[in-house]
């Protein structure tokens, strides 16, 4: 078993997956993984330990974007932020892109239209 300074390394090292490829979803869902274990062997990542791994696993404009909804709705300064207010607004950008993800047609237009012809030019074009 881990004791806790090898838990808070764990911590420290979490990173954006892939080279930074990794999407929102998997790289959220890892440290909320890694969080639950942290907790199920007894120690409670402090609040600043999650800021700071959530940040690393977010993109620039990831963490922007949800710094400062988070900051707007708070009224507090971005370095004052907590964890659980710039993550409520990160778990809405997760459940946008899982959604965008299972709504998006897999070849860029739905099944259910065929690609459109231009009809003033498609006749002539066909006789060519």
């Amino acid at each position: 078993s881990l004791d806790k300074d090898a838990w808070q390394d764990i911590f420290l090292k979490l990173e954006r997956g892939q080279h930074g490829r990794e999407d929102i979803v998997k790289a959220m869902k890892r440290l909320k993984d890694t969080i639950r274990e942290y907790s199920a062997v007894g120690y409670k990542p402090d609040a600043d330990l999650k800021r700071r791994a959530l940040k690393s696993m977010l993109t620039k404009s990831e963490w922007n974007d949800s710094t400062e909804k988070a900051s707007l709705k708070t009224g507090n300064k971005v370095s004052e932020l907590t964890y659980d207010e710039i993550l409520v607004h990160v778990d809405t950008k997760v459940d946008a892109t899982e959604d965008y993800e299972i709504t998006r047609p897999v070849d860029g237009r739905s099944s259910s239209s065929p690609p459109k012809r231009n009809h003033k030019f498609g006749a002539a074009a066909d006789r060519s």
